[in-house]
């Protein structure tokens, strides 16, 4: 328990002795300063049997004993300071025993934190109850179970805990309201619209007009989510307003009013749905929440976002997204050969301008920069995405060559989605590009197989420096392009007159790309020979005889007409990132209970409900109690319904 401890132990133990103590008091004080957790929290234990209200020092050791490194001892301590002896002059529990458990109310593991709020719970009084109440908001849902019995052991009742923790989410609202820091005005105004009560509502409508954006947008989102009487004129208004955010935030909140405010805002809303900004998908939802089937297949062909064409295009024919495919692709042709003339151009202009400079002795002008053809690929992958989400449908030749067309390019974005897509509408014209781009691929590694075999170069993933740089990529969250191409170059200066190595490339496109998880070479020439197989095309027979034995097992699976070998796993989410799972005690009814005191909006929400469902008088007096005095609205208006679904809570 480090050096300060030792000092005090040896301090008590002189107090002890001077007093003529039992020899137990000085066993359970040379116990704190063991090696060992377990003897430790035993000599906590021991020394709170001993204890008397005017010993300072020992008090001191055992305060001490609460910021031991070990759980186990943390744990005893708090334990032990439940029984904290009062002084006899106020009769009153010592104030460094409830400061310390106060201070263990932020403790990072969930059982201390709970030792603290029961040892908490037998003390009381204002102190005690202060604490109690403030770490309500910062703990997890059975840590919050803690808290709650140790305030009923207060005499606090469950409206009286709830009552104050409303009263103190409002009170930290309004004082951040009124902060110079954007983040905390944005926070206090989303707490308010949480709250919505009507005097939290009252004070969010001023706020629409705040100059500062994303304030407004947040008491926007506020007012729509809590249905606001009046304000659904105001907020279809704001759908056209300049700033995204506001207009994303105006757009999800006539969703969250209803049909009625959403057919108000439906012009607003069909030109939104075509920009390529954050009012778009929200915009998009709100759409199609009161149209019919196939009635947004128009605006699904010009969105310019993929979950926007994919949330439109649901109950469409597929054909149409086929032929402006197909379109587009011809365009695409067009423009190629267009800027290929206009490089050849400007070639033969740029020669006769240095054989100019040549003949009067004149410096060589700066040579010109290569035409380039409209990037289309975003466009493809809009119109991919839009088909397919449309409802099923057979595609006529035309349609299926278009997509075939789109495999054939080969796009290293595009090629993944445009083979499933082409599967998924059986579009057996692409079945011959898939089969093309297979043998394509298999040439390329084979090649790069007999290269490295000839010249016995060792492989690419056993490369050193090649491992070192991805060992340093594996750290990198999932980053840009040019972070990729930072790295790829590295791995070619190392290797420089020697053939690159394909695999370390290979391995950091896939650390670093775009996607958790990326398709290996191999992977992608297994989808091309599955999507063949699919699509029916010819010749696959033949070349998959060859491929039976290939030495990349995707390969030899997919030749084969096997299952896949299991895929290579994402990247771990983040411990602080895994969705929380925690198991209550006790059975259903007991866990939906426990789950009304969650940290958690949602669960609180679901609690309700499935406690409706049961319709037993605990549960029924709980939920009315909720209605009335939880925080939040939407988890008032979950515990008040008699329906057994709860209000979906917006993300």
């Amino acid at each position: 328990m480090g050096a300060a401890v030792a000092r005090l132990g040896a301090c008590a133990l002189a107090v002890a002795v001077a007093a003529g103590c039992e020899n137990d008091r000085s066993r359970a004080i040379s116990k704190l300063t063991g090696k060992s957790p377990k003897e430790r929290a035993e000599g906590v234990r021991e020394l709170g049997k001993q204890l008397g209200p005017r010993e300072d020092d020992l008090w001191r050791v055992l305060v001490n004993a609460t910021r031991d490194a070990a759980k186990e001892v943390r744990v005893a301590a708090a334990e032990t300071l439940r029984l904290a002896p009062q002084r006899a002059e106020d009769e009153l529990p010592r104030a460094d025993a409830d400061d310390a458990l106060a201070a263990l109310l932020a403790d990072p593991d969930d059982e201390v934190r709970i030792a603290a709020a029961g040892s908490l719970g037998e003390h009381c009084g204002t102190r005690p109850v202060a604490y109690l109440h403030g770490a309500m908001t910062r703990s997890d849902v059975l840590v919050r179970l803690g808290i709650v019995e140790a305030l009923h052991k207060c005499k606090l009742s469950d409206e009286e805990i709830l009552t104050h923790a409303a009263g103190e989410r409002r009170r930290n609202a309004r004082v951040r309201l009124e902060s110079e820091v954007s983040g905390l005005r944005v926070w206090g105004t989303r707490e308010l619209g949480l709250l919505g009560t009507p005097d939290d509502l009252a004070t969010l409508v001023p706020l629409i007009d705040d100059k500062d954006g994303q304030v407004a947008a947040a008491a926007i989102a506020g007012l729509g989510a809590a249905g606001a009487p009046g304000i659904a004129p105001r907020l279809v208004k704001l759908v056209s307003d300049p700033a995204p955010a506001v207009a994303a935030a105006a757009a999800q909140a006539v969703l969250d009013l209803g049909p009625e405010a959403v057919k108000a805002a439906r012009p607003a809303l069909e030109r939104q749905v075509l920009t390529s900004e954050d009012p778009a998908l929200p915009s998009a939802l709100a759409l199609v929440s009161i149209a019919g089937p196939g009635e947004l297949c128009g605006l699904a062909r010009q969105a310019t976002l993929k979950p926007v064409a994919a949330a439109l295009a649901r109950g469409c024919p597929p054909g149409p997204f086929a032929d402006e495919l197909g379109r587009l692709l011809k365009s695409a042709e067009g423009q190629k050969a267009r800027a290929a003339s206009e490089e050849k151009k400007a070639q033969a202009a740029y020669a006769a301008a240095v054989a100019q400079a040549r003949k009067k002795k004149l410096a060589p002008p700066k040579p010109p920069a290569p035409a380039e053809p409209q990037a289309l690929e975003g466009r493809f992958a809009v119109l991919l995405e839009a088909l397919a989400q449309a409802a099923p449908g057979k595609l006529t030749p035309a349609q299926s060559s278009a997509l075939a067309a789109l495999v054939r390019r080969a796009d290293p974005i595009l090629l993944y989605r445009a083979l499933e897509v082409a599967v998924a509408v059986n579009a057996t014209e692409a079945g011959p590009a898939a089969l093309e781009l297979a043998r394509r691929d298999l040439a390329a590694v084979q090649a790069e197989r007999k290269a490295a075999s000839e010249r016995r170069l060792p492989a690419p993933d056993t490369d050193a420096a090649a491992r070192e740089i991805l060992s340093q990529a594996a750290q990198v969250p999932m980053a840009s392009r040019e972070k990729i191409q930072r790295l790829l170059e590295l791995v070619k200066k190392h290797d420089e007159g020697r053939v690159q190595k394909l695999g370390a490339r290979e391995q950091l496109d896939q650390l670093l790309s775009d996607d958790p998880v990326r398709l290996s070479r191999g992977a992608l020439i297994a989808q091309e020979l599955r999507a063949a197989r699919t699509l029916g095309a010819k010749g696959l027979d033949e070349l998959a005889k060859t491929l039976t034995g290939d030495p990349d097992a995707q390969i030899a699976a997919a030749a084969r007409n096997e299952p896949a070998p299991a895929p290579p796993q994402a990247p771990q989410t983040p411990v602080a990132l895994q969705a929380r799972v925690v198991t209550l005690p006790g059975d259903e009814l007991a866990q939906a209970r426990g789950r009304l005191w969650s940290d958690l909006s949602a669960e609180r929400s679901e609690a309700c409900s499935t406690l409706a469902a049961k319709g037993d008088a605990q549960s029924a007096a709980l939920r009315a109690v909720m209605a009335s005095f939880e925080p939040e609205l939407r988890v008032r208006l979950a515990c008040a319904t008699k329906k057994e679904t709860a209000p979906q809570e917006r993300r």
